[in-house]
Order: structure tokens, then sequence, then C-alpha cells
């Protein structure tokens, strides 16, 4: 049935606005655990506009369909579709496509369906909208150690949090969801990652009374979360209680719930064009170690030599230079493609001085850590095709030229190879 919602948020399109990490509607995240796009829309009435992130799972998305999560959309809500995706990586990927182009702003997939799904459900996210956030679910709250090792899990649920929740980290995901008394143990291990904007949200229980909170009202209605700290609100009673369990304010420091958790794509590109700086200003120092003789050796049995893998990368500063710039001024990118091996060949970089070459590299670099940092937000899902290539979005071109970057900076031994 069509879902008639409320008259659309008053400033909810902040993807422009600096006050966006100061709104505190960005830390509320209210549960549609209904049944009917009727009683959907009854919450979203009764909130109003002092949210601006419903969560949508398997219930009211089963019951109602996608027509609902474009509707909250349209109408400037922002959408946590929570439908665990677990199932072989191409099917995930093709599933999290589908949801992006919905306009979801969260979503997530279960950790226990392997690296490859992970990796798959995110590449597939920054293809289509590179601000959107991708949780994982690690090991679900009705879940105790008899359950796990029915499954042939061993070990405490807290170590099984924090072995899925790692396996998420490292293959990209944005986060991770678990509850707050699995997320912290007496030792004080914590989920932790290179990237600290990374962060863990904490679910409440499912039912009144669980372990590690203190829910002295009905939760089964809708859960709003605030700052560090979950808060609980029956839609029937309107009443409420914090939590504040000592496995909560171990974990407050260190973890952000909600909103928190997501990071805005002018954010996205900020930390990108801070990885990009960290990188050059490593790889200079080991470039610039490398003796002018060894330059000319191939890094592999018949391919290129340190000097041609530099004149490679400086040839794709260039070439994503004008990409980047021509993708924020368009409405869509069509760009050609080239023969990097005949660009090599023609520009001749093994007869160039290695200090040249390294300077020059290294300098473009840094311009181009200047360019992703100011790449408008607005722009970063411009559709781009580069020759025959699938089309992609400018935020994942910036996304793939330091991933490629990497792998070049590794076959030269100027980056680590984990």
């Amino acid at each position: 049935m069509p879902t008639a919602l409320p008259h659309p948020i008053p400033g909810s399109d902040l993807s422009q606005n600096n006050s966006e990490k100061n709104d505190p509607r960005q830390k509320l995240i209210v549960a549609l655990d209904v049944s009917t796009a009727a009683a959907a829309q009854k919450i979203v009435a009764a909130v109003g506009d002092s949210v601006l992130t419903y969560k949508v799972g398997m219930q009211l998305y089963t019951a109602e369909g996608p027509h609902l999560v474009r509707d909250l959309v349209a109408s400037g809500r922002r959408v946590f579709l929570d439908l665990k995706y677990h199932d072989i990586p191409n099917t995930v990927a093709a599933a999290v496509r589908e949801a992006a182009q919905l306009g979801v702003s969260m979503l997530t997939v279960h950790t226990c369906g392997s690296a490859k799904m992970l990796r798959a459900a995110v590449d597939a996210a920054r293809a289509i909208n590179p601000a959107l956030t991708v949780l994982g679910v690690t090991v679900l709250t009705s879940m105790d150690e008899n359950d796990l090792e029915k499954i042939g899990v061993r070990g405490t649920v807290a170590e099984e949090v924090l072995r899925l929740a790692a396996l998420a980290l490292a293959n990209g995901c944005d986060g991770v969801v678990a509850r707050s008394c699995d997320a912290a143990d007496g030792t004080g291990r914590r989920v932790r990652h290179r990237d600290s904007r990374r962060a863990l949200c904490r679910y409440g229980p499912r039912r009144s009374g669980a372990r590690g909170y203190a829910c002295g009202s009905d939760c089964r209605g809708s859960k709003l979360y605030r700052g560090g700290t979950a808060y609980h609100r029956s839609c029937r009673s309107g009443g409420g209680s914090k939590s504040n369990s000592a496995a909560d304010r171990r974990i407050n420091a260190t973890c952000a719930t909600g909103m928190d958790a997501i990071d805005t794509a002018g954010e996205r590109v900020e930390q990108l064009s801070k990885q990009l700086l960290r990188l050059v200003e490593a790889a200079e120092t080991r470039l610039r170690r490398i003796d002018e003789a060894e330059t000319l050796t191939p890094t592999l049995p018949g391919g290129w030599s340190r000097k041609q893998v530099m004149g490679h990368l400086i040839d794709s500063a260039s070439n994503n230079h004008q990409r980047f710039v021509r993708a924020a001024l368009q409405p869509s990118l069509e760009f050609p493609g080239y023969d990097q091996s005949e660009n090599v060949r023609v520009q001749v970089p093994q007869d160039a001085d290695w200090s040249l070459l390294v300077s020059l590299w290294a300098t473009y670099n840094r311009y181009l850590a200047h360019i992703i940092a100011h790449l408008p937000a607005s722009k970063l899902g411009t559709v781009c095709r580069i020759g025959s290539g699938e089309a992609v979005t400018l935020g994942f071109l910036a996304s793939d030229y330091l991933t490629h970057l990497v792998h070049h900076l590794r076959q030269v031994g100027a980056a680590d190879s984990n």
C-alpha cells in the first residue's frame, strides 16, 4: 500500500552544510519494527522533525517492499536498511547495488559470510554511493556460547565478536554491530583499526531486561540511540531508560552509535586525502634510498623496472587529475582509456634521472591529495566511464586511485605488503 509520509524534514539536506556534524539528529535512529506502512507512518509522524534516520528491517521490508524505502528517502529521511545480507559474494553485491540505488544511507551484512562477501558488498556500495555506510553484523543478540558451539564455533561470544569485527574492518566495512556487553571484556580488549573513524554500533536488546542493559520499560518499540549511550523508548508508553552498565562505560570512550558510524561523503574524501599524503611521505623516503643502478632492474621477470613503474605512476596521476576535475565540473564523464604500456614506452622513463621521477611523483600526488580533499561531496556520485570499462562513480575513482598506487609502490619496495 502507498505510504503517505509526513512533510519533508526542513534542513534534512545537510550535505553541503558544515553544521551537519553538530546536528543532534545525526545521532538518532528510530527502528520501524512494525508490519505495515500505516504503522510506520504513525511512528514517523509522532517523531516529527526530531530524527532523520529510520531503521527498516526484515519484517517491514518484506511486508511493504522497496517503495516504502523510496518514500522515506523522498521525504528527506535517511534509511538504515537492516537486512543482514548473507549469501555468495555475487548475490550480496547485486543486492547491495539495488539498496544503494534506493538511496539508503546505511545497510548491514553478516560478517560470517566470508571476507570475499564483505569485500564484494563494500565495493558494490562504493561504486554507487561512496557515502553509503556498510556495517557488519557480528554475533546475533539472541546467541550465547552454547548456540555458537552447536554451529562449530568455540570460545566466548565476545571473542567471536572481536574476530568477526576485525574481519569486517579489514575488508572495508565502516563499522560493526554488536551488543555493548560483547564489545569489551574484562581485559578491555576492543576492535581497533588504523582508521579510527570506523566505529562500532551497539544494538539494544530484543527483550526487556537483557544482559548489558537496564531496561525498565517495554523495549519492543522503537529504539533510539544518542551519543555513546543507548536509549530505549516504548512506542506505547513513551517511557525509556538509559543504560549505564560497566560494559557500556568501558566502550563509550572509543565507540560510537547510530549515525556516529556514518562518515559523510565530505569526510570520506578528506580521510582519503590524508591517507594519500601519509602514503607519499612514507614512500618518498624509501624511494630516495634506492640506488640508481637498482632502478633499472625489473621488479618482476619480464616486467617493468622501478623507473618504468614510477613513469607509469606519474602517468596515472596525470590522467586521474583530469578525471577528478572534469567529473567535478560535469553531470557525467566520458574519459578515454589508454594503453599504459605504450605510454610508458613513449615517455622513456628509464632514461630519466631517478631523483627527478621521485620528486615529480611525490609533488604531483601531494597536489592530488589537495584536489581530492576539495572534491564537492555532491559530485562524488557523478557517473564516470573510462574507455570501454563499466560505469563507476567519481568517489570510486578517487578510492581506486589510492588502491592502484599502493599496489605499484609495493612492487618497487616503497610500501608494506600488509
